[in-house]
């Protein structure tokens, strides 16, 4: 890491918890994921590609008080639970999986410890599928939500995803201003009433 954190664009921060960011590991810049946030409602809003300011995300979330938006961003690690935007890179390897057939690395798996991290961040849901399925091409079924982070949290996240796996740019899926997590497909023959609320993500409240 630099001896000064690279990640930190004024235009991004907000006042409310600027304090919130300062004593967390250093980040190179010139990191990100692909496609970045460039979708815009309005012209305003393009400077910032299309993110949202944190007090702007959280005064759209009417459901938590702040103090219960400001505690759940201010996660940062419980076991094998990381917080990406926040999280030491001290706290975590990177282990290699190989293939069978040539035993050739042709992954790479977030750890904590002996155990695959599991990362977690903090967004406001625009979208839901869970409990019932969306129907998609071929007549397969999916669930999935579609969330949207903070300035922040996703300047950060960004930087620090790139570090992991030692690339300077990442490729995602992103539709419109919201991230996209999806579940593999399926067909309604292989999706039983109980297992509709099964999903590869943490929803807590």
């Amino acid at each position: 890491p630099p001896v000064e954190c690279e990640v930190f664009d004024e235009d991004l921060q907000d006042e409310a918890i600027k304090h919130l960011y300062l004593n967390l590991c250093n980040l190179p810049g010139d990191r990100s994921l692909l496609p970045s946030y460039v979708t815009s409602q309005d012209a305003a809003d393009s400077r910032r590609g299309g993110r949202l300011g944190f007090s702007e995300w959280a005064n759209t979330i009417k459901e938590f008080s702040l103090s219960t938006l400001i505690s759940a961003i201010s996660f940062v690690r419980c076991g094998r639970y990381i917080n990406g935007s926040r999280a030491p890179l001290t706290d975590i390897y990177m282990r290699p999986t190989t293939s069978r057939v040539d035993n050739q690395v042709n992954s790479y798996r977030i750890c904590v410890g002996n155990f695959g991290a599991v990362c977690v961040s903090v967004g406001m849901c625009t979208f839901s599928s869970i409990t019932r399925l969306a129907p998609g091409a071929n007549n397969k079924f999916r669930k999935y939500v579609a969330i949207v982070l903070h300035n922040q949290d996703w300047e950060r996240l960004e930087a620090w995803t790139c570090i992991c796996f030692n690339e300077q740019v990442l490729y995602c899926q992103m539709s419109g201003k919201a991230i996209q997590l999806t579940t593999p497909h399926s067909t309604p023959e292989e999706t039983s009433e109980g297992e509709n609320c099964i999903c590869p993500f943490c929803l807590v409240d």
